[in-house]
């Protein structure tokens, strides 16, 4: 997937792992309740993947470690006001 540039939406365990193995920073700076949350298409992110989507959408969320700093290249697609990354 890697080598391949493939596109990837990574959530839980998925984006965790594929952020560590590419040197994002994983902590729990933003660790957040089980919940649902409002998340935002970030302004710069022009993927594929969200198009169609509304500009904000709610999502059921609970996160104890987090990836607070992006490795590169990785694009930052989305946000919310509790989960920045």
């Amino acid at each position: 997937m890697i080598n391949a540039d493939f596109p990837f939406f990574g959530a839980c365990f998925g984006i965790g792992t594929l952020g560590n193995h590419q040197g994002a920073v994983i902590d729990r700076r933003h660790a957040e309740p089980v919940g649902f949350g409002a998340g935002h298409p970030h302004p710069r992110a022009g993927s594929p993947l969200l198009r169609g989507l509304p500009a904000t959408s709610d999502a059921f969320t609970g996160r104890e470690e987090v990836i607070s700093q992006l490795a590169h290249p990785a694009a930052l697609l989305a946000t919310s006001p509790t989960y920045p990354v």
